[in-house]
């Protein structure tokens, strides 16, 4: 791989000399290759499905479910924003970069599959590293935000990605997580997606203080799926009853009548959360962290 000037974090015009560890201002360890996607080393044991953002392609446009979590993540990260550069871990194929770019240009997408890197180029995402967030090697403070959409649940133990998380964010800097809620919810689609677990407010809570953060803001959305993915989803994988995959974007793409009661209720609840309001419940959990000054 051919080296390139014009760090992706901090925009240093000489990210790293020839030979050299890294960018000498904020430490990346990146070489960018012909198709733009700056490359680190990784040896991170990720969860998650190999053909997983090509199939999440075909979805995240059309999903009223990326539809309405992407407007939760915009309304919260509007009225809580960071500072600097903002990375979106695990970002898969830039759906939530390129929104994220919306509110700043200081957004880079981290994603250690291939796949969806190039998608997040096609997408427009202007920055784009293939790795993980340990193997950047970036300097303490480096970073004003971080965001870990539908991430953490995936790692088997996720102490070591939040303690790298409130090592690189400078102090106010602000770390944003969804994950999904509660374990009586688990199914077959979560053995599916290789998710390691699902939380609880508390224990969503704990985790994110034990790593040293101050626990901003958390709310739960998707407060309307709770029952549909108990009935349909969790008793019957409880109960030892298969069920067959439907088709893709079956569930993401629903037919008129569920559409109509869905969107009033969906509609309720941005508002709700817009207004800086903190839903005790729901099918997902949407945390603000924040480095003490």
């Amino acid at each position: 791989m051919d080296h390139l000037a014009g760090c992706p974090v901090c925009g240093a015009d000489s990210p790293a000399a020839a030979g050299a560890p890294g960018c000498p201002r904020c430490g990346l360890a990146a070489r960018r290759d012909a198709e733009g996607i700056w490359t680190v080393a990784t040896a991170e044991d990720i969860r998650y499905p190999q053909d997983g953002n090509a199939r999440m392609s075909q979805l995240e446009e059309k999903s009223f479910w990326f539809r309405h979590r992407n407007q939760v993540i915009l309304a919260v990260m509007r009225r809580l924003p960071w500072s600097g550069t903002l990375i979106d871990v695990g970002g898969g194929n830039g759906l939530q970069s390129a929104l994220l770019q919306t509110l700043s240009d200081a957004v880079v997408l981290l994603e250690p599959g291939r796949q969806g890197c190039l998608q997040a180029l096609r997408r427009g995402v202007g920055r784009v590293i293939q790795g993980t967030l340990p193997a950047l090697s970036l300097r303490p403070g480096s970073l004003g935000g971080l965001a870990c959409f539908d991430v953490v649940e995936h790692l088997p133990d996720p102490a070591p990605l939040l303690a790298e998380s409130r090592r690189v964010l400078a102090p106010g800097g602000r770390v944003y997580i969804t994950v999904p809620a509660y374990g009586t919810l688990w199914s077959g689609e979560d053995d599916e997606a290789r998710h390691c677990r699902r939380y609880t407010a508390r224990s969503l809570r704990e985790t994110l203080t034990a790593a040293g953060f101050e626990v901003e803001f958390l709310t739960g959305f998707f407060r309307m799926l709770v029952l549909p993915i108990l009935l349909f989803r969790a008793a019957p994988y409880r109960l030892g009853l298969s069920r067959r995959p439907g088709a893709p974007g079956r569930e993401h793409v629903p037919g008129p009548l569920v559409s109509w009661t869905l969107g009033p209720c969906l509609r309720r609840e941005l508002r709700r959360i817009s207004s800086g309001e903190s839903l005790s419940w729901g099918a997902s959990w949407f945390l603000v962290g924040r480095v003490r000054v």
